[in-house]
């Protein structure tokens, strides 16, 4: 049923309008920290954050990349935001998010095109340099990026963090989706004999296997002109 509520129940697993708004708010924040900051915390970080180191790290990020400090009232707002996207990313409850999973989906809201944002993600994952990711590292990279398009779909809705009940929906849908992606990838990069893929050949096939990488450019400013969330 096409209510247009955002629920999770469509073919798609997201509803674009909020996904649009959502992400015109986060986008403001975002953008503000470069990606190559974003890059060094996480190879240096090599580990985990609880919600007070991640709401701290990720907010002191943002206003070093404005240059000035927020009011009082919108570091709240922020603070707010990252709780519900600390959320989405602890996925085993555990009370610590791991940084490389984050950054994978983090990188949507940075500023650059899907392509730029792909190739800088397979970097990150890309620790000794060889140019190709291997499957489980593709999975982990497009389960992230599924779980974020799902939450900016969802947060209108979610007060704090998502019921059990959501997140095991997000879980389900980024799971099946990410899955179908990756297989479709190597299946079409070589009948699925290989176990490693050069970044290349994974860009080329990416956006035909996995259409809703596609949503990845909304992220960038420009492609959409929303009005500015209040």
């Amino acid at each position: 049923g096409g209510d247009g509520e955002g629920n999770l129940d469509g073919n798609k697993g997201y509803a674009p309008s909020h996904v649009v708004q959502n992400i015109a708010r986060a986008k403001v924040y975002f953008q503000a920290i470069p990606s190559q900051v974003l890059y060094d915390v996480c190879i240096k970080s090599k580990g985990s954050w609880n919600l007070k180191q991640f709401q701290e790290l990720i907010s002191g990020l943002i206003e070093d990349g404005i240059e000035e400090q927020l009011e009082p009232r919108d570091l709240l707002k922020l603070r707010k935001d990252l709780g519900i996207l600390f959320h989405v990313f602890d996925t085993d409850k555990n009370g610590e998010v791991d940084s490389w999973e984050f950054a994978a989906g983090i990188f949507l809201l940075l500023e650059g095109s899907a392509t730029q944002k792909l190739s800088f993600a397979f970097r990150l994952f890309d620790q000794q340099g060889t140019g190709t990711i291997s499957r489980v590292e593709l999975f982990t990279l497009m389960i992230a990026f599924v779980r974020v398009l799902l939450l900016y779909s969802l947060s209108e809705k979610i007060e704090s963090k998502p019921t059990p009940t959501e997140q095991a929906r997000i879980e389900e849908i980024a799971y099946h989706q990410a899955h179908k992606a990756v297989d479709a990838i190597f299946q079409r990069a070589g009948g699925g004999k290989f176990d490693r893929l050069g970044h290349e050949k994974v860009m080329a096939l990416a956006m035909e296997c996995a259409p809703w990488l596609e949503m990845l450019d909304l992220f960038s400013v420009g492609s959409t002109n929303p009005s500015p969330i209040r």
